[in-house]
């Protein structure tokens, strides 16, 4: 080992290593601003996931996510998804391009009338009757 006082050693797994005197005060303050954490926490209660860990199941897994939906429902919402494609797909070209640009969009009946020149009470009610079609055929859904 060296006498330089700027070189410093640190033991990371097992092994010394030489270090600065920076990252030797570094480390040091780090771990203890960790280790005062660490108390802060335990002091409040506070319960970490991964202390919850198991051999077969990491702890977070024991808590669900209440926006992520179930499987079930998932399959559900797919299912449902797959049903409109194939009716928006048995609709006029220019129904499609509608409702693309009123719902996939977002324009406005009026940002569509400019873009197509098709007065916005003719788009409303296009978009009506569309709807309607739909409705009728995804019923059974």
């Amino acid at each position: 080992m060296t006498t330089n006082p700027e070189i410093k050693h640190l033991c990371v797994r097992n092994v010394m290593i030489e270090v600065t005197a920076e990252v030797y005060k570094t480390y040091y303050q780090e771990r203890n601003k960790e280790k005062y954490q660490l108390k802060r926490d335990a002091k409040q209660g506070l319960v970490y996931y991964n202390n919850l860990d198991r051999d077969d199941m990491l702890g977070i897994e024991l808590f669900a996510d209440k926006k992520q939906l179930s499987v079930e429902a998932t399959v559900l919402q797919n299912e449902r998804h797959a049903e409109l494609r194939h009716h928006m797909g048995g609709l006029k070209k220019a129904e499609q391009d509608l409702l693309h640009a009123l719902f996939f969009e977002q324009l406005t009946h009026r940002e569509y009338s400019d873009r197509t020149g098709v007065p916005t009470t003719t788009i409303a009610s296009r978009k009506k009757v569309i709807l309607g079609k739909l409705k009728k055929n995804l019923s059974h859904i």
